[in-house]
């Protein structure tokens, strides 16, 4: 069974997988031992220590507060049911390890061609071999359970414990392999690799994790940034590798009318090849976790000195770096987020195409949809490229918020892009508006709002949750629209478009200095933390208030709503957890949890504080600094 505690760490490890990663191992270092065909890798360098002080963490506090223990209860039920490939494969849950590793200890998951994935978890047990041999027992009986048996083989100066466990293919048993070697036990759902890990720990091996160009790249750019301050954790992942990995690990397939992360690896972001970073917790100032993530993607081979150094649509992934600029001033404090970044629209414009015809399913998709936005009488007849995108320039911005009582329509946001020409924009904007259908005009003060009806914005089609453009057979009288917003203007020197029109009409009233964002004194904390961390020119920069942030989705969980929500993190996560029968029933799925087991919000703000990231753009790929601060940060 979890122990609050043990929800908490993978709790913990879930939200910052991606995001997170650690210092000097002890010797061998799992990254030496595992394969270069590991897809995923996460590792902790002292697993008691760093749960010790996660406990410690604010997060951590939440998780330990009683007034959530029925809510962790019921949810620790739910989370075993949900993320069982790792107890399916190796027999071991997490309550195994409580108390055996003496150090590092890691999960890995790797690729096996025209095969099902496989786990390895790897941990020092220096000292520890009773309890060591207590979880190869729970395993055992755990195989057991399902008609697995146990054998031993010998494999040079090595004992290996194997299991074999039937599936639900017939015929085909699975092969668990757990051995100690050095003091490192290691337990891997495939014998072959078990054996090659093993030769690995020669320490001459050139076919390891440790060898892997992205690899080691983001790892020595995550340790070159941190300095004199080891990590406590480090994680690696190959993006689009580990998403194909973890589909096979899947007990029933899910069907898709399209792949979009399939679409995207064949359509230049397979240049991504890797990223990987660094996280601390309870860091000097208030930090409550450091995290450092590189991105590695490098130029492509014969155009290292192409200023766009990729192909096809990762060709629109021109992020410029420029000087440190505050928000807007019609940013008001009161939101829940704000982001800021630099994007080279003309170049993102001028190769979409190729993943857009992908997406439509049509070779010249793009080309004709730009063709009719110009040239069709029943069209707008504008010219996007020049009077859109030549009116822009290349800062955007995004403010979320949300509206009270919390239902599943509450989050409110603007996407913003500062304008070169005002009046040239505005102009463009009302020739194309004129004509769409289902479209009202208000005039607020000086400026005039387009709304667009809940009825067009119904009529878009999804992929993978994401909201994307309608399919080519769309006639003349229903093309796709380019602004799919509720609604848009050109105000204040920037194009603007909002989730509805009552949100983008307050934006409008204008604020005084001291309601700015800029002004408020979370902000300005965060700003001197991360300037002091990342410092110089940055292409990217977020601020967010925590508990701004997950009230929405805490008070719909909380309402049993979740499932109802309209919110882009509700839609993925709705997209995710729905089964294929209630994805075919066209059922919004059930919430799991109850909601009702937990505390009133403000029982449980205080535990989330404001964060912030710092993306800088670099010849081979990004960096990203994020912190979270203590909300008794003065």
């Amino acid at each position: 069974m979890l122990t609050t505690r043990t929800l908490a760490r993978r709790v913990c490890a879930s939200l910052l997988f991606a995001l997170v990663a650690a210092p000097a191992w002890a010797t061998p270092a799992s990254d030496t031992i595992l394969p270069n065909t590991t897809k995923g890798y996460v590792a902790v360098a002292q697993a008691k220590q760093f749960e010790d002080r996660w406990d410690t963490t604010q997060l951590g506090q939440l998780f330990n507060d009683e007034t959530m223990r029925p809510f962790v209860e019921d949810f620790r039920k739910q989370l075993r049911d949900e993320v069982g490939s790792i107890e399916r494969k190796l027999g071991i849950v997490w309550d195994d390890i409580q108390g055996v590793p003496n150090g590092e200890l890691s999960l890995s998951v790797i690729e096996r061609k025209n095969a099902e994935a496989v786990y390895a978890l790897t941990m020092d047990v220096t000292g520890r071999e009773k309890e060591a041999n207590g979880l190869v027992a729970a395993v055992e009986k755990r195989f057991a359970g399902r008609g697995g048996k146990r054998s031993k083989l010998q494999a040079g100066d090595t004992k290996l414990i194997v299991f074999d466990v039937p599936t639900n293919t017939p015929n085909k048993n699975q092969q668990t392999v757990i051995f100690v070697k050095d003091n490192l036990f290691c337990a891997i759902d495939d014998r072959a690799e078990a054996e090659a890990m093993l030769k690995r720990f020669a320490g001459n091996a050139t076919d390891n994790l440790k060898s892997l160009p992205a690899y080691t790249v983001t790892m020595n750019r995550c340790q070159k940034e941190a300095g004199a301050l080891q990590p406590e954790a480090r994680w690696f992942v190959e993006p689009f590798g580990f998403v194909f990995a973890e589909r096979t690990l899947r007990q029933k397939a899910r069907t898709r009318e399209q792949d979009l992360v399939k679409i995207l690896y064949d359509n230049g972001f397979s240049a991504v090849q890797g990223a990987g970073g660094y996280v601390n917790q309870l860091v000097e100032g208030h930090v409550e976790f450091l995290v450092r993530t590189a991105v590695y993607a490098p130029a492509v081979k014969g155009k290292e000195n192409d200023p766009l150094r990729w192909n096809l649509s990762m060709r629109m992934m021109q992020l410029p770096n420029g000087p440190v600029v505050e928000p807007a001033s019609w940013v008001p404090r009161i939101v829940a987020s704000y982001s800021a970044l630099n994007v080279n629209l003309a170049a993102a414009f001028d190769n979409v195409g190729p993943l857009f015809d992908a997406i439509q399913e049509h070779e010249d998709a793009w080309k004709n949809t730009l063709e009719g936005w110009s040239t069709d009488p029943y069209g707008p007849q504008v010219d996007v490229r020049k009077d859109f995108i030549g009116n822009l320039t290349n800062r955007v911005s995004v403010i979320t918020s949300y509206d009270t009582p919390i239902n599943e329509n509450s989050e409110r946001s603007v996407f913003a892009i500062e304008a070169k020409n005002e009046a040239a924009l505005a102009k463009t904007l009302e020739k194309w508006m004129k004509n769409e259908r289902d479209i009202k005009r208000h005039v607020v003060g000086q400026y005039v709002i387009w709304e667009r009806s809940q009825q067009a914005a119904a009529q878009e089609v999804e992929i993978e949750g994401f909201q994307t453009v309608r399919s080519n057979k769309a006639t003349k009288n229903d093309r796709e629209r380019v602004l799919p917003n509720a609604a848009v203007t050109v105000a204040l020197g920037h194009l603007m478009m909002a989730s509805d029109v009552g949100y983008l009409t307050e934006i409008l009233g204008g604020f005084a200095q001291r309601d700015r964002l800029a002004s408020s004194a979370d902000y300005q904390q965060l700003t001197e933390a991360l300037t002091k961390l990342a410092p110089g020119e940055r292409s990217g920069w977020a601020f967010g208030r925590g508990d701004e942030e997950v009230r929405p989705m805490y008070e719909l969980v909380r309402q049993n709503r979740m499932p109802e929500s309209k919110s882009m993190m509700g839609k993925l996560l709705n997209n995710f957890l729905t089964s294929e029968a209630d994805r075919k029933a066209g059922k919004p799925r059930k919430q799991k949890v109850d909601g009702a087991l937990l505390p009133d919000f403000e029982a449980v703000r205080r535990y989330f504080g404001p964060h912030g990231r710092v993306v800088r753009s670099d010849p081979d790929g990004w960096f990203i600094t994020g912190a979270i601060l203590n909300t008794q940060a003065p």
